[in-house]
Parts: structure tokens; C-alpha cells; sequence
């Protein structure tokens, strides 16, 4: 079996098991279905970008890069944790992204934070939160441009990167 598939099993154990935990325990921190649905978004843009290849790229491409195919879903995973973020402290917000609420309250530990307080305001916004998760594992230029957006190097170039 490639790699890809070997991955993509892992990711919907995960995934499975995130729902699980998050289901079955009052206290379970949502960042897990985060990550978990940012590697599932992740891994099927490997599935949809390997599906047009020919055979014969698909084959070099599995072959050469099993380590990068298998680094993808984690990838996908931290940038739906660093979308969550960003909508979390306010800096992205609108009506297509999910609202939460307990946010304004006084820090005492990252664990705290994670366990209780903080959570979405409506049953929507659930769904919103799987989605963008998705979304974000799947098109990580999509919040690397916003964060580019908001340090202000939006189309700026690098010095190596000109002729």
C-alpha cells in the first residue's frame, strides 16, 4: 500500500477518534477536532492534486516524497490551529466564520484556556469551525495570505526571489 493511503487511514483514526473525544467528554479541548480536520483537509488536497496526475507522476510522486506526503496532514493540521487562533483573538472575523463566546475572561493557565470557558456561540458555528478547519488544512496560502495580510507584507518580495 502507498504511503498516501497509509496516511490517509491514520487521518480518519484520528479524526474518529477526535469525534469520539469530543462527543463523549464535556471537557474535551475543541483544538483537537481542529487539528484533526485540518489534516483531513490536508490529506484529500494530497488525494485531489495526486487524482490528475498521470500514472507515471503519480508513481514518482509517491515514491519520492512519502516523507512529504506523510508531513502534509500535519501541516494542515497547525495551520487550521493558527486559522482558529486568528478568529479566537478577533483579528479575522465576519458572518462566514464561527463566533465564540467566554473569551473576554481572565487567563490563568494555556490548560484552562483549552478545558473550559471558551466555546461557540451557537450550534452553527460548530459546523462553521469544521468547515474553515477543512478549509484551512486544505488551502494553507489561504491563511498564510491573511497573516500576511496582517503583518503588512502582502506582495512584497524577498530579495532572493528577484532576478
Amino acid at each position: 500500500m502507498k504511503a498516501l493511503h497509509y496516511v490517509t487511514i491514520v487521518v480518519i483514526l484520528l479524526l474518529t477518534l477526535a469525534m469520539a473525544w469530543v462527543n463523549n467528554d464535556k471537557d474535551a479541548p475543541i483544538p483537537i477536532l481542529i487539528l484533526a480536520f485540518g489534516a483531513l483537509g490536508a490529506t484529500v488536497r494530497e488525494h485531489v492534486e495526486i487524482r490528475g496526475l498521470s500514472p507515471e507522476e503519480k508513481t514518482k510522486r509517491l515514491s519520492d516524497a512519502a516523507i512529504i506526503v506523510c508531513f502534509k496532514p500535519v501541516v494542515g493540521a497547525l495551520i487550521a490551529l493558527i486559522l482558529m487562533s486568528l478568529l479566537l483573538s478577533g483579528m479575522v472575523s465576519g458572518d462566514l466564520f464561527p463566533k465564540f463566546i467566554n473569551i473576554e475572561g481572565e487567563f490563568e493557565s494555556g490548560m484552562a484556556v483549552l478545558r473550559g470557558g471558551v466555546t461557540l456561540a451557537e450550534n452553527g458555528d460548530f459546523y462553521k469551525m469544521i468547515a474553515w478547519s477543512i478549509i484551512a488544512g486544505y488551502s494553507e496560502k489561504f491563511v498564510l495570505a491573511k497573516l500576511d495580510g496582517l503583518t503588512g507584507k502582502t506582495g512584497q518580495t524577498s530579495s532572493h526571489n528577484k532576478k
